[in-house]
C-alpha cells in the first residue's frame, strides 16, 4: 500500500507542476490625432476623429490605409503613416492540472487500492490453505508413522526363517514371505520347439527358455501340480493385500512388464510344466502339447519321442561354443583357453551384476534378437549393414514399447523402461570390454578373429537399438535425463543418436 499511495503522490506532484513561457502581443498606436475616415479616401466623411496614442484594432490594410475598429467600435480607415505597430511581451504560466489527469489520477488509485485488497485476500487465504494443509499433513504423518510400526512388526514376522528337511533329504530356508513355499530354481531348459494344444488365449510362439523349481510346502513335502497352483494363487493374493495395505509406504514397487508381444513362456516346477505369467514366469495353468516331439498332458510326459533329446543338458551362456574350438579350427590352445577366459569373464560379470536386475535374462534376450529369423532373413535379403539395422530395430524397439504402454501413467513408464536402461547399458559396457580384447588379441598374436569378432560385433548392434530405442522412448515420454543418467551413466544427450529408421520409409 505505501508504494500505491508513492505513485499517487508522485503523480499528483507531477500534474500540480506549472510551465511558463513568453508570449509577444502586437498592438496598433496612433501617433497623432488623426480623422477616421468612412472609406480610404482623404475626400471621404469624417466619422470620428482618433486622439494620439489611441490603441486600435487592425482589420484590414488597403492601399496605404488601414481599416481600424477604435474604442467605440466604430470602424474606418485611417492612413497608414498614422498608425504605429507596437511590440508587447508577457509572460503565460499554464499548469497541467486538468480533467483528465484529474481522471488518470483517480482510476489509477481506484485501481491500484482495488489491487491492493485482491491480494490481500489472496495472501490471507494462502495462509489460510498453508495452515490446513500443515495439519493434514502433519495427521498424515501420525498415520504413516503408525501403519509404518505395524509393518515393521510384519516384516519381521515374514523375515523369520527356519530350516527344513525336504522329501529330497536337502535342508532348504523357509521364510514367511514365501506364504506357504519353499522355492528353488535349478538349471533352465533349453529346447527347440512347443507347440501347445491349441487353446484360446495362447500364441503359437513360445521363448524356447523353460525356467526350470522345485517347489515345497512349509513343511518340506513336494508339492503337487495342483498345490502349486493353489499355492501359487494364494501366495498372490496376499501380495496383493500387502501391498494394498501399505500401498502408501511402498513408493518403489518393482513394475513387472507384460512380455514381449506375441511371446509366450513355459515353467517346469517338480518335472511338471505349466503356462507362465508373461511378467512373473511363474505357473498359470498346466500345459498341454508338444516340446521337442515329446506329447505333454496337464504338464506330464505321455508319450516320449523315438528321438533321445538331450538338449535340457545344454549350457546356454555364450563361453560353451568358445570352449569346444568349433569356431577356431587349428588355433593353438593357448589361445582358445584365452578367448575363453574372455567370455567366462564377461558370463560372470553378467551373473554378479550389481543393479538389482536380471542380466542374463536381457543377455538371452538380445543374443535371441540377433539370431531371430527375421533379423537374419533381412541381413542376407537385403544386405543391411550393421548401421542399417540398429538403426531400424532402434526404431522398432520404440514403437513396441510405445504400443505396449499406451494408456499408462508416467511412473509406470518409468519402472519399465529403467530396467531396459539399465540392463542394455551394462551389457554394452561388457561387450565394449571383450570386443577390444579380442582385438588386442588378434594384433598381439598376429591371428584372425575377425568372425568372432564380427559376430559380438552383431550383438553388440542389438544391444545398441535396444538401449537407444528405449532411451527414446523415455525422451518421448518426458522422462527426464537426469533420470535417464541415473540408469546409463554413460548417456549422451544427444538426439541424432536416437532418431533410428523406419523400415517401410524405404519399402
Amino acid at each position: 500500500m505505501k508504494n500505491i499511495l508513492f505513485l499517487f503522490i508522485s503523480l499528483f506532484i507531477i500534474s500540480c507542476s506549472k510551465k511558463q513561457h513568453i508570449e509577444t502581443e502586437y498592438l496598433y498606436q496612433v501617433n497623432s490625432d488623426v480623422n477616421l475616415r468612412q472609406k480610404p479616401s482623404a475626400k471621404s466623411k469624417i466619422i470620428d476623429v482618433l486622439k494620439q496614442n489611441e490603441t486600435v484594432q487592425l482589420a484590414d490594410s488597403l492601399n496605404g490605409w488601414y481599416n481600424v475598429i477604435d474604442d467605440g467600435l466604430k470602424s474606418g480607415y485611417v492612413s497608414k503613416e498614422n498608425i504605429d505597430r507596437i511590440t508587447k511581451e508577457k509572460i503565460v504560466i499554464k499548469s497541467f492540472l486538468n480533467k483528465k489527469v484529474i481522471f488518470l489520477l483517480g482510476f489509477t488509485f481506484l485501481f491500484n487500492f482495488w489491487l491492493f485488497k485482491r491480494r490481500s485476500k489472496i495472501k490471507k487465504e494462502q495462509k489460510i490453505l498453508r495452515k490446513e494443509k500443515a495439519k493434514r499433513d502433519a495427521k498424515r504423518k501420525r498415520r504413516l508413522a503408525a501403519l509404518e510400526t505395524k509393518k515393521q512388526e510384519e516384516d519381521e514376522k515374514l523375515a523369520a526363517k527356519k530350516n527344513v528337511t525336504c522329501d529330497d533329504g536337502v535342508v532348504r530356508k523357509y521364510n514367511s514371505s514365501m506364504y506357504g513355499i519353499i522355492k528353488e530354481q535349478v538349471k533352465d531348459i533349453l529346447v527347440s520347439s512347443i507347440s501347445p494344444d491349441k487353446m484360446k488365449g495362447y500364441s503359437l510362439l513360445f521363448e524356447k527358455e523353460i525356467k526350470n523349481y522345485n517347489w515345497f510346502s512349509e513343511d518340506g513335502i513336494t508339492l503337487k501340480s495342483k498345490q502349486v497352483l493353489a499355492k501359487q494363487k494364494k501366495y498372490f493374493s496376499l501380495k496383493r493385500n500387502y501391498e494394498e495395505r501399505y500401498r502408501e509406504l511402498l513408493v518403489q514397487l518393482r513394475f513387472q512388464p507384460g512380455g514381449i508381444v506375441g511371446i509366450s513362456s513355459l515353467c517346469c516346477i517338480n518335472n511338471t510344466f505349466f503356462h507362465a505369467h508373461a511378467s512373473s514366469k511363474l505357473p498359470h495353468k498346466l500345459f498341454s502339447g508338444i516340446i521337442d516331439g515329446s506329447r505333454y498332458v496337464n504338464g506330464v510326459l505321455e508319450v516320449k519321442s523315438d528321438v533321445k533329446q538331450d538338449k535340457n543338458q545344454l549350457d546356454t551362456s555364450n563361453e560353451v561354443v568358445i570352449a569346444k574350438n568349433i569356431l577356431f579350427p587349428g588355433l593353438p590352445k593357448k589361445i582358445v583357453q584365452e578367448i575363453e577366459k574372455y567370455h567366462l569373464s564377461m558370463d560372470e560379470k553378467i551373473k554378479s551384476f550389481d543393479r538389482d536386475e536380471d542380466l542374463g535374462y536381457w543377455f538371452k534376450i538380445n543374443i535371441d534378437s540377433v539370431d531371430n529369423p527375421i533379423s537374419v532373413n533381412a541381413r542376407k535379403m537385403k544386405g543391411y549393414s550393421k548401421e542399417k539395422e540398429m538403426s531400424e530395430f532402434l526404431w522398432g524397439h520404440d514403437e513396441e514399447y510405445e504400443l505396449k504402454m499406451q494408456g499408462y501413467p508416467v511412473e509406470e513408464k518409468e519402472k519399465f523402461i529403467s530396467m531396459r536402461i539399465i540392463s542394455f547399458g551394462g551389457l554394452l559396457g561388457f561387450y565394449d570390454e571383450i570386443i577390444e580384447k579380442l582385438n588386442s588379441l588378434s594384433k598381439r598374436e598376429n591371428i584372425d578373429l575377425n568372425k568372432r569378432i564380427d559376430r559380438l560385433e552383431l550383438e553388440l548392434v542389438h544391444c545398441k537399438a535396444r538401449l537407444y530405442g528405449s532411451i527414446k522412448f523415455a525422451l518421448r515420454n518426458k522422462i527426464s535425463k537426469k533420470l535417464i543418467k541415473d540408469w546409463y551413466y554413460d548417456f549422451e544427450d544427444n538426439n541424432q543418436l536416437y532418431v533410428g529408421s523406419n523400415p517401410m520409409d524405404n519399402v
